[in-house]
Parts: C-alpha cells; structure tokens; sequence
C-alpha cells in the first residue's frame, strides 16, 4: 500500500474528514518511480471511475509534473468533507488503495477555494492567469464564467490516464 505523509503535520487528512465543509478539493501529490509509473496510472483509472461513480464527487483530474517529474497529481472536486470520507472509507476503495506498491508516497489534503480567477473580477489573485492555448488534443474544458473566454485546458483527465 502507498505511504500516505501529510503536507501539514499540524492538519493530518483523517482530521481534515472531521471538519464538515464543502465544496472541497483533494489535491493528493504522489511521487511515483518512474519504473511504476503506467501501472500506477492503470490502478489509478480503476480508482477514478469508482470514485466518480459515488455521490458527491464533483470531478477530478491527475496532471503530471513537468521536466521529467515523477510527480502526479490528482486534483478532486467534492461536494462535501462527508461525501470525500464516506467514499474513501468504503471497502472497495480501500481494497483498491491496496494495491499501490509500497514505495509509491502520497501527500494528500483537502482544501477549500478562498478566491477564484475569473478574467479581471475583483476576487482575482495575483498572478492567477488561464492556462494558454495549445495545439494537443482537448481533454477538458474551463466551465467558469468569463474565464478563458471558451478555450479549452489539455490537463489530463481521468478518461484519458
């Protein structure tokens, strides 16, 4: 099973399934040896489709890390804290959370949005730009109003890992 660490020594994850908020985000950081990397992406799939299937998930996405990372990175929108921790304490999950070799880390934890980007609003933060065009295949699309102005982001989905 993958090591789970957390970010916040102070705000361990199982803390953060306590706190009853929502929306919510799960950003869950994982570093993946190279050799591991298409076999962590299969099980990841099987997860993804199990968790998109349970009320409450919103979405998610896994990106990569740039420059030959062998960072991954799944960003998950939730309705809720509860939804978040019923589906990951299920026991199919937990079968499936089994499978991932021991030398795989994940560094989860849950956020909610303070501010969002959304073309020159006030709420902006700085620096906070929509992602460029590109000229790859389209995989998702930024449904934020006045954001992007309709283009779409190539992140990689969970149809597409």
């Amino acid at each position: 099973m993958a090591k789970l660490q957390s970010l916040d020594p102070n705000t361990p994850k199982f803390a953060q399934f306590k706190e009853k908020t929502g929306p919510i985000v799960l950003a869950n950081t994982f570093f993946v040896p190279k050799a591991r990397a298409e076999a962590f992406l299969t099980l990841f799939r099987r997860q993804a489709a199990f968790m998109k299937a349970q009320p409450g998930c919103v979405s998610l996405q896994m990106h990569k890390g740039t420059a030959d990372s062998q960072l991954l990175m799944n960003v998950a929108v939730w309705e809720s804290t509860e939804a978040l921790a019923t589906a990951f304490g299920s026991p199919e999950f937990q079968r499936m959370a089994a499978e991932f070799p021991d030398d795989i880390v994940s560094y989860p934890h849950i956020f909610e949005r303070i501010a969002r980007g959304a073309g020159g609003s006030a709420d902006r933060l700085p620096g906070l730009t929509c992602p460029p065009r590109r000229s790859e295949p389209v995989i998702y699309h930024c449904a934020q109003p006045g954001c992007c102005n309709g283009r779409r982001w190539n992140w990689i989905s969970t149809d597409d890992v």
